[in-house]
């Protein structure tokens, strides 16, 4: 993979490429307070690696810039707009879009601007009328670690313990948490603001507007989210079904990597073998 940066917006954006250039793409966004790591288990996936693979730091994370104007860039409407226009810089003719965690929000709030030929959304976490907040979250780990500006190491550590449903190695653990104290303020206090004034699209009404077939995996072991919330919410699921992976938590992606690196290269056959 190589580290690349593009300007969108006016920020600079840091994004991972195995340059397949002559290939599909399968884009990946990350969640709050993470960066492109979140995402190594599929983008050093052999399978996946037939395609070109992307993954993207938002504004304020990992290796991408900060935005001079916060109050409007740092909002889920804003943020979608910012990555879609970098998506739209590259002038990429197919790919598949998608976002874990957070970043499920950010890819609906894209979709105005992008026309992707396949999504896929992992732990997701979009709200609307139907499933707004306080419907979705669990609430049984405090998560208030990621909307303060303020960095607190000890409530992410108890929350990296709760996220998992396995022990992984100390590399990603130190990841995540170099990643979580890389976040430039006021990016999560801002975000906060943004999803309490409900300045955001409905999600669930523009997954029921989407003539493609979705991708949406939890973890049985959720801890997080609610991941049934979507099951009796009527639109185009991919194979018919929302899946819940066992033996799985919030990062799904990396406690099963190879059952859903499976899984998305299948979805990426079927959407990719599927006629225009």
């Amino acid at each position: 993979m190589e580290r690349k940066f593009i300007v969108a917006e006016g920020i600079t954006l840091s994004y991972l490429d195995n340059n397949k250039i002559d290939t599909p793409a399968i884009i990946f966004m990350h969640g709050n307070s993470q960066s492109t790591s979140a995402w190594l288990p599929q983008l050093e996936d052999e399978l996946l690696n037939q395609y070109r693979l992307l993954a993207f730091d938002m504004p304020s994370h990992g290796f991408s810039g900060i935005s001079i104007n916060p109050y409007e860039d740092y909002t889920l409407s804003g943020l979608g707009k910012i990555m879609a226009a970098a998506i739209k810089q590259l002038q990429i003719d197919q790919y598949l879009l998608g976002g874990l965690s957070l970043g499920t929000n950010i890819v609906i709030e894209m979709l105005p601007y992008l026309t992707p030929k396949g999504i896929f959304l992992v732990s997701s976490s979009i709200l609307g009328l139907e499933c707004p907040l306080e419907k979705i979250m669990l609430n049984t780990i405090d998560a208030g670690c990621l909307f303060s500006d303020t960095n607190d190491v000890d409530g992410f550590k108890n929350l990296l313990m709760n996220v998992f449903a396995h022990s992984h190695s100390n590399k990603i653990a130190d990841l995540f948490l170099q990643d979580y104290q890389n976040v430039k303020p006021p990016f999560r206090s801002l975000l906060l603001k943004s999803v309490v004034e409900g300045t955001y699209t409905d999600g669930i009404e523009a997954i029921k507007k989407i003539g493609l077939p979705l991708f949406v995996a939890f973890g049985k072991n959720e801890s997080i989210v609610d991941p049934f919330y979507l099951h009796n919410i009527s639109f185009n699921k991919w194979r018919n079904e929302v899946f819940v992976i066992p033996d799985a938590n919030h990062f799904l992606n990396i406690d099963q990597p190879a059952v859903f690196n499976l899984l998305l290269f299948e979805y990426a056959t079927d959407i990719y073998k599927a006629p225009n």
